[in-house]
């Protein structure tokens, strides 16, 4: 048999997705603060005087991030090819999931800094590849430039094509940055 929703539900599902936790800035600290307290519970737990334990931290907290790339990344396109109550609800709120995104990269940017300048050696000797070096700093400066140009301080300091072209290419070299360092690796 067919499933079908009832109107109630639809109903209550529209509800729940314009529920103010649930849009805006509560739905960021609604993520963000479980994503910073996993890295905390996991940095605990882990040990740093290792380099590879600091190495260790650095791919979980990139692990968080990834699937809040995803949502970003597929918003639009959910919206145009399944138009619904969720999708419009992701689409609207695209920068909070982008800005959640920028909260777990910058902890996988504190582990960079600690394992390059605490661990030097193991940093240099068992992870440094110029190539992730030149993506990663790539990388680093356009979500820097996204996460500041999201906000209107910065925005109004460009023009429209100029903040598509940040937001725009920011994102799709983001998407693309895991997946080539990972597809070298395997």
């Amino acid at each position: 048999l067919p499933m079908t929703t009832t109107n109630s539900q639809t109903s209550t599902v529209q509800s729940l997705l314009t529920h103010k936790a649930l849009n805006g800035w509560p739905l960021f600290w609604l993520i963000s603060v479980p994503i910073s307290l996993l890295v905390l519970v996991e940095t605990l737990q882990t040990d740093l005087t290792a380099g590879d334990g600091i190495s260790h931290l650095i791919g979980y907290s990139v692990r968080l991030a990834i699937p809040f790339i995803y949502l970003v990344i597929a918003a639009s396109s959910l919206q145009i090819l399944f138009p619904s109550a969720f999708s419009h609800w992701l689409l609207r709120n695209r920068k909070f999931f982008g800005l959640c995104f920028a909260v777990a990269m910058a902890w996988q940017g504190l582990f960079i800094f600690i394992v390059s300048t605490v661990h030097r050696g193991y940093y240099f000797n068992d992870i440094y590849y110029f190539r992730d070096e030149l993506e990663g700093t790539v990388g680093y400066v356009f979500l820097a430039a996204m996460v500041v140009t999201s906000f209107g301080f910065a925005r109004k300091h460009t023009n429209a094509k100029q903040w598509k072209l940040i937001q725009t290419a920011g994102v799709y070299f983001l998407w693309a940055y895991p997946f080539s360092v990972y597809w070298w690796k395997s």
